[in-house]
């Protein structure tokens, strides 16, 4: 699961001149309908969606 960050995160930073050095995390749950699937380790309970931004990283 490929996720982006949005676009008002990274101009927040910018406005605020932190966007060269900070690394934003943002990540969340998987929130699948079915119910215990996070209880269990079927891929559908274990996958969530991250989305990381690095300056300077690759």
């Amino acid at each position: 699961m490929i996720v982006k960050l949005k676009p008002e995160v990274i101009d927040e930073y910018k406005e605020l001149h932190a966007d060269d050095n900070t690394l934003i995390v943002m990540t969340g749950d998987n929130v699948m309908p079915f119910q215990r699937a996070r209880m269990s380790l079927y891929e559908m309970g274990t996958r969530a969606p991250l989305a990381i931004r690095w300056p300077g990283k690759e």
